[in-house]
């Protein structure tokens, strides 16, 4: 890189894929393909909120595994399938009433993968108008604002450890792709004109 350091997330996946390199040195896909095991779990996890008997949501999980992401994206070293675990488990902890161990499995989702912040903010919004009626009077605005208050609260704790790295990168000097041109920016703005050109479509 020319001597140049560069870094988006803390490298929470590639500590966990380093490791099994040493345990396994023969096989550097084994952490992905464990990290793509283990959504597959959590999407069955998951699914025993929906109402689903056996053998209906194995069914379901097992063709969630055939999805063809799978297949490309479960044997690469990437951090993706291994947030996106993380955070359906951080989903299911919600709806079991076990908020601390939620928001602690949705600040590490985003520390794996800071676009998991998207997620996790349409999680607790969602969550709070989900039992909202829609012919609410004057008087149950103010339980829906305390609501509001409560999850934006705890959407900036989920983000909290990113934001620490964030400080430790700017401390540092190593440039990362998230500040160019500011946070804002960097997180939210670059790079969303490729969805607008022929190629991106065409691949």
């Amino acid at each position: 890189d020319g001597g140049i350091r560069w870094t988006l997330e803390p490298p929470v996946f590639h500590e966990w894929g380093a490791l099994g390199i040493r345990i396994w040195p023969g096989y550097p896909a084994l952490i992905p393909i464990l990290s793509a095991i283990l959504l597959v779990v959590a999407v069955y996890r998951l699914l025993s909120h929906s109402g689903l008997d056996e053998p209906k949501r194995s069914i379901v999980a097992f063709v969630v595994s055939l999805a063809p992401s799978f297949a490309r994206f479960g044997i690469q070293f990437l951090p993706d399938p291994f947030a996106a675990a993380i955070l359906i488990f951080g989903i299911d902890a919600l709806l079991r009433k076990r908020r601390p161990l939620a928001l602690s499995l949705f600040g590490l989702a985003v520390l794996t993968k800071a676009l998991m912040g998207t997620a996790v903010a349409m999680v607790l919004l969602h969550e709070v108008f989900r039992d909202v009626p829609s012919d609410r009077d004057r008087d149950d605005r103010r339980p829906l604002f305390g609501s509001l208050v409560r999850s934006g609260f705890e959407f900036s704790l989920t983000l909290l450890p990113f934001l620490s790295w964030i400080v430790v990168t700017k401390l540092t000097g190593t440039r990362s792709v998230l500040l160019q041109g500011g946070l804002l920016r960097g997180f939210l703005l670059q790079g969303w004109e490729i969805l607008g050109t022929r190629n991106f479509y065409s691949k």
